[in-house]
């Protein structure tokens, strides 16, 4: 399976200079950290492309892609 799992970066609520964000002015970020990579796809000749990306590293995400899963908390 294609796939990688990732957790989306936390809006800034706080500046580095410490002032509270309301929620209206919170910066959203389109980066998110690598949670889990699936093991890549098979071409038309039936070899295994591995994905370039691995748990940890940091990624862009586009603005209207992906989908959102939500899962339990515990």
């Amino acid at each position: 399976m294609n796939r990688v799992v990732v957790r989306k970066a936390e809006k800034m609520t706080k500046t580095k200079g410490g002032i509270l964000l309301p929620d209206s002015k919170a910066i959203e970020y389109n980066f998110a950290t690598v949670l889990a990579v699936g093991p890549g796809r098979v071409n038309n000749e039936g070899k295994l492309i591995a994905p370039n990306v691995k748990v940890g590293d940091q990624v862009l995400l586009p603005e209207y892609g992906g989908t959102k899963v939500i899962m339990a908390e515990e």
